[in-house]
């Protein structure tokens, strides 16, 4: 935890991250809040011995750490995947959380994918998980973005856990943000 303040930033990475992907923002945030980053299950410096890797799963992860740290007011901040985990979180935290920050999340609330639609979209990362980490990762960023900076997330983010990385990301698309809500 860094910083200080009544109110305390709750950071949440992106699918095969880590919470030094917010390393640019602690030092500006802590200035007023307390900031909190975080290593999901699975990822960074967390262990990884789940069998399923769930947006729930991940949100109760959160909810523990902030019950932990004894924060009373909080703002959830989520990237991609980090959003539904966020969503997850304040069902726990209702009464600490003043705030839920997406960045790159939900492009919509409306959706829906088949089990043969994830099936087909998961099936390249279980046969071969690190090339076809590259390739979606290189597939994120707009043309024109910092090849240096995209080859390096892209490592970065194929070097994870397979099993975790394919866990999440299955729970992840399959999981209806809306029931997240309820």
């Amino acid at each position: 935890m860094y910083g200080g303040g009544e109110t305390a930033l709750v950071f949440v990475h992106c699918w095969c991250c880590d919470q030094g992907y917010w390393r640019e923002q602690v030092d500006t945030f802590s200035r007023d809040y307390r900031v909190v980053t975080i290593d999901l299950a699975g990822h960074g410096k967390s262990g990884s011995g789940r069998d399923h890797y769930t947006l729930e799963a991940f949100g109760l992860d959160v909810a523990s750490v902030v019950k932990h740290l004894e924060l009373d007011r909080i703002i959830l901040i989520g990237h991609s995947m980090g959003g539904g985990v966020i969503l997850a979180a304040a069902h726990q935290l209702k009464e600490q959380t003043l705030a839920l920050i997406g960045v790159d999340t939900y492009q919509g609330f409306q959706y829906a994918l088949s089990d043969s639609m994830i099936n087909e979209f998961v099936q390249p990362f279980r046969k071969d998980f690190y090339h076809t980490t590259i390739g979606f990762v290189h597939g994120m960023f707009p043309p024109g973005a910092d090849s240096v900076l995209v080859t390096e997330i892209a490592e970065d983010m194929a070097q994870g856990p397979a099993d975790a990385g394919i866990s999440a990301m299955v729970n992840n698309i399959s999981t209806d943000p809306v029931e997240l809500l309820e």
